[in-house]
Parts: C-alpha cells; sequence; structure tokens
C-alpha cells in the first residue's frame, strides 16, 4: 500500500470501531465498508476537480457543500491537499484514485512484519 493511504485507512477503521483482521460482527463489517465507499468517493470527487482544473479552495467548498459526506472540515482539508499535492497527486483518473483509496481502506493498511529494503 501507498503510504500516504496509511492514515486514511486508519482513520477509517477508527471511525467504523472495527479492526480488519477479523472479529467483526456483519453490522460491523458493513459500517467498516460504508466508511470505505465514502472515503474512496470523497478523494474521487476531489480528484475530478483537480482533474477540471479547479483551485484547492473550490474543491474543498464543492466537498463542504456536499452534505452526502459526514467529514469534518480537517478531514476534507486532508483529503484535498491529498488528492492535490499529497501521494493521489500521482494518480490522475478519479476511478483509479477511488479503487486506490477504497482497497487499502478495506485492507487496513500493510503487512506490519513488511520492513523496507534497505
Amino acid at each position: 500500500m501507498r503510504g500516504w493511504l496509511k492514515p486514511y485507512a486508519a482513520c477509517v477503521i477508527a471511525l467504523a470501531g472495527v479492526h480488519p483482521a477479523g472479529g467483526a460482527t456483519p453490522t460491523d463489517a458493513a459500517a467498516q465498508n460504508k466508511q470505505c465507499i465514502d472515503l474512496a468517493a470523497a478523494h474521487q470527487i476531489v480528484a475530478g476537480s483537480r482533474n477540471a482544473r479547479l483551485y484547492p479552495d473550490q474543491a474543498l467548498s464543492q466537498m463542504k457543500a456536499d452534505k452526502s459526506f459526514k467529514f469534518s472540515e480537517t478531514e476534507l482539508k486532508g483529503i484535498v491537499n491529498n488528492v492535490y499535492f499529497g501521494g493521489a497527486s500521482d494518480i490522475g483518473q478519479p476511478m483509479a484514485v477511488y479503487q486506490a483509496v477504497y482497497d487499502a481502506c478495506r485492507k487496513g493498511g500493510t503487512d506490519p512484519r513488511w520492513k523496507p529494503l534497505q
């Protein structure tokens, strides 16, 4: 998983109150999946704004006006900054951003036993 997705995956798991390593009830799993879908969709929308050449503050305003998302302003700013300036800025197509964020969220991060090569 890309390093820029780790904070989002951890945030979503914390918001959903479940851990991906099992023990979650079907209700918990559904809640986690919904959180992952919302997070990925928010990134996708911001990526579309970026590709349409909107300024970051315009993308933030658009996201704040969309009442279907329940993210705080701080979280929305993090999403916008990630898509415009962070690791997601390397991913061109909005659907590819969605898929990368969703996959990272569902997996819950990289295997903690993995270490970077020296």
